[in-house]
This record gives C-alpha cells, sequence and structure tokens, in this order.
C-alpha cells in the first residue's frame, strides 16, 4: 500500500492554529499519513508513504508534481495493491466528526474521480468497486465513520492504477487527534 499527499500543506486549524501550512511546510495531514502507514504495519499489511512537498509553490497546480510522486511510488514498489492521496476536506465540523469508540473521529470521504474528456480515467469503475468495498468494511465495523463516496467528474491521479483512490479525513475544523484516530 502506497500514501502520497497532493496537499501536502494541510493542516487542522485546532491543533496547528492554521488551515494550511506556509512556505512549501508540511501540515498535519502528513501525520495523519504516517498514522495510517504505523496502523497498516501494525497489523501486518506493509505500506510506503511519500512525504513530498507538492503544492508549493502552486497549490491549484499540486496534481502534476504529486502525479510524479504517484508514478515513482508505483514504479519503485510494482508489488503495491493500492494507493491513497491523503487529504482533509473543507467541510463543518458538525459534518465531519463521529464518535467511534467513545472517542471523537474525524470522518472519511471516499472520492472516486471519473475523468473528463481531457482527462482520462480508465480506471474509474475499477476505482469505484473499491470504493464501495472499503466505505462497506468502514460501515460494518466502524458505524459512522464513513461519509460515504463521491464521485467527481476529474482525475486526481487515479488513472495510474486500478485501486487508487482520495481520502478526505475530517476537514481544517477537526483536531489532528481526531483525524489520527480516523
Amino acid at each position: 500500500m502506497a500514501v502520497y499527499h497532493t496537499h501536502t500543506a494541510e493542516s487542522f486549524i485546532p491543533s496547528s492554529g492554521v488551515s494550511h501550512r506556509p512556505g512549501g511546510q508540511r501540515g498535519d495531514i502528513v501525520d495523519v499519513g504516517e498514522a495510517l502507514v504505523k496502523r497498516l504495519a501494525e497489523n501486518g499489511v506493509p505500506a510506503v508513504q511519500s512525504k513530498a512537498i507538492h503544492d508549493y509553490p502552486s497549490f491549484m497546480k499540486a496534481y502534476g508534481p504529486s502525479e510524479a510522486t504517484a508514478r515513482a511510488m508505483l514504479a519503485e514498489n510494482p508489488s503495491i495493491q493500492m494507493i491513497f492521496d491523503i487529504h482533509r476536506d473543507a467541510e463543518k465540523k458538525e459534518n465531519t466528526t463521529a464518535i467511534i469508540d467513545g472517542v471523537s473521529t474525524a470522518k472519511i470521504t471516499i472520492i472516486v474521480a471519473r475523468g473528463q474528456q481531457d482527462l482520462v480515467q480508465p480506471h474509474w469503475e475499477q476505482n469505484h468497486a473499491f470504493a464501495k468495498l472499503i466505505d462497506a468494511k468502514l460501515n460494518q465495523h466502524y458505524p459512522g465513520l464513513s461519509r460515504g463516496i463521491q464521485l467527481v467528474e476529474w482525475r486526481y491521479n487515479q488513472h495510474l492504477h486500478p485501486r487508487a483512490l482520495l481520502l478526505e479525513v475530517g476537514c481544517q475544523e477537526n483536531t489532528k487527534e481526531e483525524a489520527m484516530h480516523a
């Protein structure tokens, strides 16, 4: 499994005081990805994470650099079965928070990109099927954790692999701890 962050500067205001770290700094979202990789390793699932900064100097053009990172991760680790781009949403906390096992936890939204005319996405149906499996497992084991699956008319580097998803963990109003618990 591989984890990377297109918008590496994304942060959680209650924890760091800002929604985005300035000037090419890594934000709290990188710690969330690191927590996922660590938790997977504890459960016998090998995972790698890239902490490369993609959204500096241009937040809006971050998908080009993150695509290069994702391609390199896949080339260096040909056994990767899934690749996740971990973000946080720009929502309201009441929409992105649940109590899971008695703990306030950031909800997870699964984004599936269908592509568009100039941005072909040949794997979108496979990615969607994979998203449905993850959503079902989240609902089975942690009811309330998933905000569901969003289909979008874009690509988000999901054309690189048949099990590539963008995961949004909480929003800028959640704490980093709530996101890490997710």
